[in-house]
């Protein structure tokens, strides 16, 4: 069932069209604040039926402080997963997820300074995603359109270039 909920989850997400922004949503009751970027970037094959997507976690400091992946038809549980971002430059980021064992699909991982500046200045390639449970993978080249979803991320924070929920209904 979970997998069937992951697929349907992975057919309908809000893939990387161009349009990117970040969305600061603060709660009115709490005062606590979140970053949401309105997209994720999307990797799947033409059958929809396997793939994985990507996305930056901001922190409530408005600071990229990881990145977030949810898989479908790749591994039913996930363990120790492994995620490797191939650049334009031909250098790699590899990241090993640090969430625990977990059959919902999804995979954290943290990034280093030094890898969110790799992140926010250099083109993507391909990517790959490696379930640790089941070894199964998939790895996608990036199309011309998503090189730059980092990038353009990366410089929204850097500039404090955030929507609010309330503009957007």
């Amino acid at each position: 069932m979970k997998n069937l909920v992951n697929a349907l989850l992975l057919a309908s997400a809000v893939a990387y069209s161009g349009n990117l922004k970040i969305y600061k949503n603060q709660n009115e009751m709490t005062d606590e604040v979140t970053y949401i970027p309105s997209e994720d970037i999307l990797f799947k094959e033409l059958s929809g039926k396997r793939g994985f997507k990507l996305t930056l976690y901001i922190s409530p400091k408005a600071q990229a402080s990881g990145l977030t992946l949810y898989h479908a038809g790749i591994g039913n549980c996930s363990e120790n997963d492994l995620l490797i971002i191939l650049f334009e430059d031909g250098k790699k980021l590899s990241f090993n997820s640090w969430n625990k064992f977990n059959c919902d699909g999804d995979s954290w991982y943290r990034i280093s300074q030094s890898e969110a500046q790799k992140l926010a200045t250099t083109k993507i390639k391909k990517v790959m995603f490696r379930n640790g449970y089941s070894y199964d993978s998939y790895t996608k080249s990036v199309d011309e359109d998503h090189k730059t979803y980092f990038i353009e991320l990366f410089e929204m924070l850097k500039n404090k270039k955030f929507s609010s929920f309330e503009k957007e209904k």
